[in-house]
C-alpha cells in the first residue's frame, strides 16, 4: 500500500484497517491545516512516493542519460566498482524532487501529533508489542502510507530500476534513478560530529554498518535539529520483510526546517557532488525492456512484496509485458491496409 501526493489530495491505496484508520488520520489532519477536506481514495497500489513539483537541480551532480540496458548495468557496476556502500531510489518521472511525502504534502508539524494518534491506536489493528522505538514507529507508518520524513531506498540498483519502470503505462515520462554514495556520506557526517565534539557515535563501525541508532542518539540526531542540515541513513532494528526483500534502508535529514535536497546539498562539499550524486535518467521508451531484464532477475512485485497481491500483480505485469511485446505487433501486421483511391 502506498501514498501518492499532489498540491491539492492525498491518495492512500490498499485495503485492510491500518489503511482505513491512516486515511482517516491523514485527513483530519488535512483538514487542520487548510480548513477543507480532500479527497482520499484507492488508487494503484504501491504507486511510489512523487510528485511533480518545481524541479530543483541538484548542483553538480552528475546526471547521465541512457540509451539501452547494457549501458545502465555499466552504470551500475562502476559504483559498485567505487566501494559496495552506494543507495538508490527509483522513481517514475524524472523531473520528481527527492523529498519525503511529508514534505510533499507540508504536514511537517502535524508528524508529532500524528505519531502519537498512531501509538495511541495502533494496537487495534496491529500487534505493537515489538515496537519500541520512533524509527520502528515512523517506519510502520511509512510502510502503511503514511506521510513521514523518511525516504525509501535501497542497496539494490535493480530493486531502485523496478520502482523507476513499473507504471509502464506513463509512456511519455522519463524515469530517473537516484544514486549516493552513502560510505562517503557517512564519512562526512564523521568529519562533522569530530568538529562538533558531539555525536560520536555516528563516528562507530556499528552505525557505518548496521546504520542502527539507539532511541536516544536518534531523537539527538534527527529530531533535535542540533546537527546542521545533513542526510543520513537510518534502519529500526526490529526489521520488516518488505523493507528486507528490497533491500531497503531510509534516509533522513537532520535539519527538518529545510527541504531534503538542501540538507543533501550541504552534505557535500561543491567538489564531492559529481563523484558521489548521480541521476541516471531512462527515457520511458527503454521501460518495457527494462522490465523484461529485471523480470528474468527475478526482481518483480512478486519477490518485492511478498504475498498473494504481490504475486497477482506480478502475474499482471509479466502479461501485459508478454502481450505488449509479442502480440500486439502481429496485430499490427494483420490489419489490412486501407485501398488508396
Amino acid at each position: 500500500m502506498k501514498i501518492k501526493t499532489g498540491y491539492n489530495k492525498v491518495h492512500i491505496a490498499g485495503r485492510g484497517s491500518v489503511v482505513r484508520q491512516l486515511r482517516i488520520l491523514v485527513s483530519q489532519f488535512r483538514v487542520l491545516r487548510t480548513g477543507t477536506l480532500f479527497e482520499i481514495r484507492p488508487d494503484n497500489m504501491y504507486q511510489p512516493l512523487g510528485v511533480s513539483v518545481n524541479y530543483h537541480k541538484i548542483e553538480l551532480m552528475e546526471e547521465l542519460k541512457i540509451h539501452s540496458w547494457d549501458e545502465l548495468v555499466s552504470i551500475f557496476k562502476t559504483c559498485r566498482d567505487i566501494n559496495p556502500f552506494w543507495v538508490f531510489r527509483g522513481q517514475e518521472n524524472y523531473e520528481w524532487t527527492l523529498s519525503p511525502s511529508i514534505e510533499r504534502i507540508d504536514l511537517k508539524e502535524f508528524e508529532s501529533q500524528m505519531l502519537i494518534d498512531f501509538k495511541r491506536n495502533a494496537h487495534l489493528y496491529i500487534n505493537t508489542s515489538n515496537i519500541t522505538t520512533t524509527i520502528e514507529w515512523l517506519s510502520y507508518l511509512q510502510h502503511y502510507g503514511a506521510p513521514t520524513r523518511l525516504l525509501d531506498w535501497s542497496y539494490s540498483p535493480y530493486v531502485s530500476a523496478f520502482f523507476a519502470m513499473v507504471n509502464k503505462n506513463i509512456d511519455s515520462e522519463d524515469a530517473a534513478i537516484w544514486a549516493i554514495n552513502l560510505d562517503k556520506l557517512i564519512q562526512k557526517a564523521s568529519e562533522t560530529s569530530k568538529n562538533l565534539n558531539k555525536f560520536n557515535y555516528i563516528q562507530s563501525e556499528s552505525y557505518r554498518f548496521s546504520r542502527e541508532l539507539e532511541e536516544k542518539e536518534f531523537i539527538e540526531l534527527f529530531m533535535s535539529g542540533k546537527f546542521g542540515p545533513f542526510i543520513l541513513p537510518i534502519s529500526p532494528k526490529s526489521g520488516q520483510l518488505r523493507l528486507n526483500n528490497q533491500q531497503g534502508v531510509f534516509l533522513c535529514q537532520t535539519d527538518f526546517n529545510k527541504t531534503f535536497q538542501k540538507n543533501l546539498e550541504s552534505s557535500f562539499k561543491d567538489s564531492d557532488m559529481k563523484k558521489n550524486i548521480k541521476k541516471i535518467i531512462i527515457p520511458s521508451s527503454l521501460k518495457p525492456d527494462i522490465l523484461e531484464e529485471l523480470n528474468f532477475m527475478n526482481i518483480n512485485y512478486s519477490s518485492i512484496f511478498p504475498g498473494l497481491e504481490g504475486y497477482i500483480k506480478s502475474l499482471s505485469l509479466k502479461h501485459s509485458i508478454f502481450y505488449d511485446r509479442y502480440i500486439t505487433p502481429i496485430k499490427k501486421s494483420k490489419t489490412p491496409t486501407p485501398n488508396k483511391l
